[in-house]
């Protein structure tokens, strides 16, 4: 009776171990959802979202100036167009980083919707502008939110 006791016991105390190092293994792991944060991709959107703001500025001040007209203007679009593959490129690499590629990929469309009003001549009433550039400004800030709370997640 005595053998069957002490081996019940000292499995009491093999399976009290085993499950003590089990949940100091499950601790020391953490599980990570999303990518950590980046310092180039904060700096390259705030870089491009000063460019874009600076468009909107400049076609609000320049309401019907043909200075400000898309065909003088081409060359800007190629430019962030630029800037904005380079920062897709490299947050393309970045493992578990969906949410920020969705978040550029939705950038550039608008973006891409942003060239097309220009080129129609659609900007010429300060609302249409503050329109557009309320709908980007939502969207840099929404991608650079994503940033700095990867980087308090750190």
């Amino acid at each position: 009776m005595k053998m069957a006791s002490r081996s019940s016991y000292s499995h009491r105390y093999v399976l009290a171990y085993l499950i003590f190092f089990i949940i100091i293994g499950v601790s020391g792991c953490t599980v990570k959802l999303i990518s950590d944060y980046d310092e180039f991709t904060d700096q390259a959107v705030t870089n491009l979202h000063r460019k874009v703001e600076g468009l909107f500025i400049n076609l609000k001040a320049h309401l019907n100036d043909p200075a400000w007209t898309y065909e003088n203007k081409k060359e800007f679009y190629t430019e962030i167009r630029v800037d904005l593959e380079v920062i897709k490129l490299r947050n393309s690499i970045r493992e578990k980083n969906k949410i920020t590629n969705d978040q550029l990929d939705l950038l550039s469309k608008s973006i891409n919707d942003l060239e097309q009003l220009h080129k129609a001549g659609s900007f010429t009433a300060k609302e249409v502008v503050d329109s557009a550039q309320a709908g980007f400004n939502s969207s840099f800030k929404a991608i650079l939110a994503l940033e700095l709370a990867k980087n308090k997640g750190a």
